[in-house]
């Protein structure tokens, strides 16, 4: 268990704003046998590669990665923010996302290699293998899981049975918080749109829930899902799934929705990476090309988009991200005056690089085209950096230049960074600005 130092303020609530630490993990562990006469080479592990990242409601931290990695972190009565390292059933595997209810049940899912998802119900201490999978070439992307109401799906890349037969998007349901995992049949909504169609395990954002119901007592269950990845003209899908068992004769109905262009570059390695879902009907996407870590998009094709209406358009974002992104978060709503505050100190400062991206400066936009209380903030990263987006997604400014984070998530209004080498940073909301600061220097008007 890895203890860190004690937060500056007290545990966080969704009223407050914290001083949280800048946190890094990096665990490399070796042990070294010290044998007269004789010198024996020592191989060092490297540390660990995470890409899933999921935090609850109760303030708990859910993070996974290579080597069979899970790590779960949780504040306890000081205020100290401790770091559980989870031993699991399986050996060498990489789980590439996970999910969590709370601090004691999550799943997680592995990418390929004999596929498998495991669940806990005790924080940890034990897991059960809920599903497994050795089909040459199967390979898992992400898993979500509505905390509402027990529905979820797990979507994987095309998978054929057999070299004849056609590809299909590999995808499974789960109706009871993923206990159990049932294969949804190949149909047509999950038929690829080109050969280069799949999608990407880089943050395990691939898919979003958008709505879901379920029924115990005519056992019968809806999802509505959002979902996105590469090939030659990459697109956000859309299909509803009702499963009713009790139906023998129709127990699956596939209500599949107009698939929107995303105008992202497409090609090889390139498309969205990630995308969310917020504010039930808004999103944002990020992508690019891990090979081409700096490209920010152009005439061929972009690396960010957003919509105000998630069934309908997507639009390219104005000022893009300062290169290729995998994980994207969006805060809950921070109170305006708060936000303005900690970011541009005073009404009269000005900021260049916040001009050249909304067209007017700070104190304008916050308080002259925005009359609402509250505002949120966007963030994405990747391994070239990380951006900040103050509109939703349509316009991203620097917010740090560190490399190597694949996954962000929200932890009331701690920013929760993970990525390669073991790699695991907190920020909270002052922390955040100042490291926009940095990049983005505030001047009094002059």
């Amino acid at each position: 268990m890895l203890i860190l130092p004690p937060f500056h303020a007290s545990m966080p609530t969704k009223k407050s704003i914290h001083s949280l630490k800048p946190v890094f993990f990096l665990a490399i562990l070796a042990s070294f046998c010290c044998i007269p006469q004789k010198a024996q080479s020592q191989t060092i592990p490297k540390p660990p590669h995470y890409r899933g990242l999921c935090t609850t409601p109760n303030n708990s931290i859910w993070i996974s990665g290579t080597q069979s990695k899970i790590l779960r972190g949780h504040y306890n009565a000081k205020s100290e923010f401790h770091i559980d390292t989870l031993i699991t059933p399986h050996s060498n595997k990489d789980y590439r996302d996970i999910w969590a209810l709370n601090d004691q049940i999550a799943v997680a899912m592995s990418v390929s290699d004999s596929a498998v998802v495991i669940k806990t119900t005790d924080g940890g201490k034990t897991w059960k293998t809920v599903y497994h999978n050795e089909t040459p070439g199967i390979f898992l992307d992400a898993i979500e899981i509505d905390p509402n109401t027990g529905v979820g799906m797990i979507l994987g890349d095309p998978l054929s049975k057999d070299q004849q037969s056609p590809k299909y998007f590999k995808a499974l349901l789960t109706t009871d918080y993923g206990n159990n995992w049932i294969n949804i049949p190949d149909a047509e909504w999950s038929i690829p749109l080109d050969t280069l169609e799949s999608f990407y395990a880089a943050s395990g954002t691939s898919l979003s829930i958008i709505t879901s119901s379920s029924n115990p007592k005519t056992n019968s269950h809806s999802i509505t899902v959002g979902f996105a990845g590469g090939g030659h003209s990459p697109q956000f899908h859309l299909v509803q799934i009702k499963f009713r068992p009790n139906n023998p004769k129709k127990p699956w109905q596939f209500n599949p929705l107009p698939n929107q262009p995303l105008h992202f570059k497409g090609g090889q390695a390139w498309g969205c990476y990630g995308h969310t879902t917020f504010r039930t009907n808004k999103g944002i996407a990020i992508g690019g090309n891990y090979t081409q870590p700096n490209f920010r998009g152009d005439s061929t094709g972009q690396i960010a988009a957003y919509t105000s209406n998630i069934l309908g358009k997507w639009h390219p974002c104005k000022t893009p991200p300062h290169g290729y992104r995998s994980g994207i978060c969006v805060s809950a709503p921070i109170n305006k005056d708060s936000l303005f505050n900690a970011f541009f100190k005073n009404k009269n400062n000005l900021c260049h690089a916040f001009f050249e991206a909304h067209n007017t400066q700070p104190a304008q936009y916050f308080f002259q085209t925005h009359h609402q209380k509250n505002l949120s903030i966007a963030i994405c990263t990747g391994t070239s950096g990380t951006d900040i987006s103050f509109d939703e997604g349509r316009n991203w400014l620097p917010l740090s230049k560190e490399k190597g984070f694949n996954a962000c998530a929200f932890d009331c209004q701690n920013l929760i960074l993970a990525g390669n080498q073991g790699k695991i940073k907190s920020y909270n909301l002052f922390e955040i600005a100042n490291a926009f600061q940095l990049l983005n220097p505030v001047n009094p008007t002059r």
